[in-house]
């Protein structure tokens, strides 16, 4: 299906100092760059590059080359 997911379940502590249980599942799409850059490019942001955690600001030409490429994406 090109999707995966995660399930995550933890405490968190109220402000009377029980302890609340929850889960959560969060899912991951396969998309391309390109797809993801298009996508935010249409839904409003001006800047939408892929870049490397080394440097965010410096966009990358090619972001498959990178174990983890980041999307740096702004609205002005």
């Amino acid at each position: 299906m090109d999707r995966a997911y995660a399930q995550i379940m933890g405490f968190v502590r109220d402000h009377e100092g029980k302890y609340e249980r929850y889960s959560e599942t969060i899912y991951n799409l396969k998309l391309s760059t390109e797809r993801i850059l298009s996508i935010a490019k249409g839904v409003g942001f001006q800047t939408a590059y892929c870049a490397d955690i080394q440097d965010l600001a410096v966009p990358v030409d090619d972001p498959e080359s990178l174990k983890r490429a980041f999307f740096v994406c702004r609205k002005q």
